[in-house]
């Protein structure tokens, strides 16, 4: 049995991480690829604090339906430094007739000799190192290098994964700006549901929010608050503040439509739109938001322009075209709302 061991601190996983994983499984034909999650990474601390439980999940939610691609908590049951010398030692216990290979990039193959151990980690293991598009690290020469050094077994595989930083990443869902196609769309939407990577803030109103909504309302917040980021770079407006209007556009649907109708304070008689005014009272008086340009924007998605000229409708999507839907059955002007 060959198995591959690529082992991070997965925070989150992206694409590349995806991709170095198959590429590494198709090109070397291995059995298995453990995307192995460090618990206590001995080179660096875990930015932003997420535990590793969160960094497994997305890790396992990346490897779904990928064949023989597993997440692994192994290093997390074990505890203390997560030393690829005494992950290799573990598995070898679990596998005792199989044969390694840790996946690294070539951002990593020139480091090997600062591990833990070295010499050992390459006794017990092959080296498959999986290049990066559009950089060249002279990989063939550190290659060389190791098999000097320690007798390494390295192989340079042909195909290329993306340059894609986690730091980048984390550092985008913390300014409210879109992470679209730097992480896999499920990952994605589970970062958002989850929240893990948003200002400490922001997740008390999200998690307010979540407890007042249903499951699958919820589930379609999060993923206005996907099109609110992008929407925001393209309209050039504050993209946290998008992210706010975004998470609150429904949060009145937990309330009966008695209720939805006497907060909205809306004369149309247009029941499906009532929550959007309604939305914006709960805003402030539930969830705190003194600034009005989110409050303003919750209503907003149902179709009418703010000011500025801002077509806050485009942040809610679906929400906005069952509501222009709406409008337009009942015969309000086209100026009320933007066409489809």
């Amino acid at each position: 049995m060959r198995i591959g061991l690529l082992g991070g601190t997965f925070n989150p996983i992206h694409r590349a991480h995806v991709q170095m994983a198959e590429i590494a499984r198709d090109e070397a034909a291995l059995d298995l690829v453990l995307l192995m999650v460090a618990a206590d990474p001995p080179h660096k601390p875990v930015d932003e604090g997420v535990p590793a439980s969160e960094r497994l999940r997305l890790a396992q939610i990346a490897a779904c339906g990928k064949d023989r691609i597993e997440a692994s908590d192994l290093e997390m049951l074990r505890g203390g430094k997560s030393y690829t010398l005494l992950t290799l030692q573990e598995l070898s216990v679990q596998y005792p007739e199989a044969e390694f290979s840790i996946i690294i990039g070539s951002d990593t193959l020139a480091d090997l000799p600062n591990w833990y151990h070295p010499e050992e980690v390459l006794r017990r293991s092959s080296v498959l190192c999986v290049p990066r598009v559009g950089i060249d690290q002279n990989d063939a020469a550190t290659a060389q290098m190791l098999r000097e050094r320690y007798g390494a077994h390295v192989r340079i595989l042909s195909a290329k994964a993306d340059v894609i930083s986690s730091t980048e990443i984390r550092a985008r869902l913390l300014d409210g700006l879109p992470v679209e196609g730097m992480l896999p769309d499920a990952v994605e939407q589970a970062v958002y549901e989850s929240g893990s990577y948003f200002p400490d803030a922001f997740r008390a109103l999200q998690e307010k929010c979540r407890a007042a909504l249903s499951p699958k309302r919820y589930t379609h917040v999060c993923g206005t608050m996907r099109a609110a980021a992008k929407l925001s770079v393209l309209w050039k407006q504050d993209p946290q503040k998008a992210r706010i209007a975004a998470l609150l556009h429904d949060c009145a649907k937990c309330l009966d439509p008695l209720k939805q109708e006497v907060l909205s304070g809306d004369e149309t008689g247009i029941t499906p739109v009532y929550h959007a005014y309604a939305g914006a009272v709960l805003a402030k008086t539930e969830y705190g938001i003194t600034d009005d340009h989110p409050a303003r924007d919750t209503p907003a998605h149902h179709g009418r322009l703010g000011h500025d000229g801002f077509r806050r409708a485009d942040l809610y999507g679906g929400s906005h075209r069952a509501h222009a839907r709406v409008l337009r059955r009942r015969g309000i002007p086209q100026s009320h709302f933007r066409g489809y």
